[in-house]
């Protein structure tokens, strides 16, 4: 699985993009409490 195929499958599952810092991208969910960090190479 590349980054890209697990961040499509985070944005199908309702997690929306906090921010991108350099590589790593953040996602967060409005129902669930914390954030996802998915390296991006």
């Amino acid at each position: 699985m590349t980054s890209a195929d697990l961040t499509r499958e985070m944005r199908q599952a309702g997690w929306l993009p906090g921010r991108v810092n350099g590589s790593p991208h953040v996602f967060k969910n409005p129902e669930r409490p914390g954030i996802v960090v998915v390296p991006h190479p």
